[in-house]
Protein backbone atom coordinates (compact mmCIF):
# COMPACT_ATOMS: atom_id res chain seq x y z
CA UNK A 1 0.00 0.00 0.00
CA UNK A 2 3.04 2.44 0.00
CA UNK A 3 2.24 3.04 3.69
CA UNK A 4 5.21 2.75 6.14
CA UNK A 5 2.69 3.24 8.93
CA UNK A 6 0.65 0.75 7.94
CA UNK A 7 3.41 -1.90 6.97
CA UNK A 8 4.70 -1.93 10.15
CA UNK A 9 1.61 -2.21 12.01
CA UNK A 10 0.90 -5.62 9.80
CA UNK A 11 4.39 -7.26 10.38
CA UNK A 12 3.98 -6.20 14.38
CA UNK A 13 0.38 -8.20 14.16
CA UNK A 14 1.95 -10.97 12.21
CA UNK A 15 4.65 -11.51 14.75
CA UNK A 16 2.18 -11.29 17.67
CA UNK A 17 -0.11 -13.91 16.42
CA UNK A 18 1.59 -16.54 15.27
CA UNK A 19 2.27 -18.39 18.52
CA UNK A 20 -1.53 -18.85 17.87
CA UNK A 21 -1.65 -19.00 14.35
CA UNK A 22 0.83 -22.12 14.71
CA UNK A 23 -1.19 -23.75 16.77
CA UNK A 24 -4.26 -23.65 15.14
CA UNK A 25 -2.57 -25.51 12.26
CA UNK A 26 -0.82 -27.94 14.17
CA UNK A 27 -1.14 -31.43 14.84
CA UNK A 28 -3.35 -30.46 18.07
CA UNK A 29 -5.79 -28.69 15.82
CA UNK A 30 -9.15 -30.64 14.85
CA UNK A 31 -9.95 -31.04 11.12
CA UNK A 32 -12.93 -29.33 11.48
CA UNK A 33 -11.31 -26.00 13.00
CA UNK A 34 -8.99 -26.24 10.24
CA UNK A 35 -11.63 -26.03 7.80
CA UNK A 36 -13.41 -23.37 10.11
CA UNK A 37 -10.33 -21.15 9.28
CA UNK A 38 -10.07 -21.67 6.02
CA UNK A 39 -13.54 -20.83 5.14
CA UNK A 40 -13.05 -17.81 7.17
CA UNK A 41 -10.38 -16.92 5.33
CA UNK A 42 -12.90 -16.94 2.31
CA UNK A 43 -15.22 -15.27 3.70
CA UNK A 44 -12.88 -12.19 4.48
CA UNK A 45 -11.80 -12.21 0.86
CA UNK A 46 -14.90 -11.78 -0.30
CA UNK A 47 -15.77 -9.29 1.69
CA UNK A 48 -12.40 -7.62 0.67
CA UNK A 49 -13.38 -8.18 -2.87
CA UNK A 50 -16.57 -6.21 -2.46
CA UNK A 51 -14.90 -3.79 0.05
CA UNK A 52 -17.67 -4.60 2.70
CA UNK A 53 -15.48 -2.93 5.42
CA UNK A 54 -18.32 -3.81 8.26
CA UNK A 55 -17.98 -7.37 7.04
CA UNK A 56 -14.54 -7.54 6.81
CA UNK A 57 -14.52 -6.08 10.65
CA UNK A 58 -16.92 -8.46 12.37
CA UNK A 59 -15.72 -11.47 10.70
CA UNK A 60 -11.93 -10.17 10.79
CA UNK A 61 -12.91 -9.66 14.73
CA UNK A 62 -15.04 -13.32 15.39
CA UNK A 63 -11.81 -14.65 13.33
CA UNK A 64 -8.88 -13.70 15.46
CA UNK A 65 -11.54 -13.90 18.95
CA UNK A 66 -12.04 -17.70 18.00
CA UNK A 67 -8.12 -18.20 17.31
CA UNK A 68 -7.64 -16.70 21.31
CA UNK A 69 -10.45 -18.52 22.86
CA UNK A 70 -9.00 -21.89 20.68
CA UNK A 71 -5.86 -21.34 22.59
CA UNK A 72 -6.36 -20.17 25.80
CA UNK A 73 -9.22 -23.35 26.20
CA UNK A 74 -6.47 -26.07 25.10
CA UNK A 75 -3.34 -24.32 26.95
CA UNK A 76 -5.15 -21.96 29.97
CA UNK A 77 -8.70 -23.37 30.73
CA UNK A 78 -9.19 -22.05 34.00
CA UNK A 79 -8.89 -18.39 31.92
CA UNK A 80 -11.49 -16.30 31.08
CA UNK A 81 -12.80 -16.39 26.87
CA UNK A 82 -12.77 -12.90 24.97
CA UNK A 83 -16.34 -12.67 24.17
CA UNK A 84 -17.56 -9.95 21.46
CA UNK A 85 -17.15 -7.09 23.83
CA UNK A 86 -13.90 -7.47 23.87
CA UNK A 87 -11.64 -5.45 21.39
CA UNK A 88 -8.89 -7.45 19.66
Amino acid sequence: AGNLYLSKLTKELRSASVIIRNFSYSRYAIPETKQQLLDEHHEMIICLKKGDRDGISDLSGFHIRSGINYYLRFFFPEEDLLTEKDVV
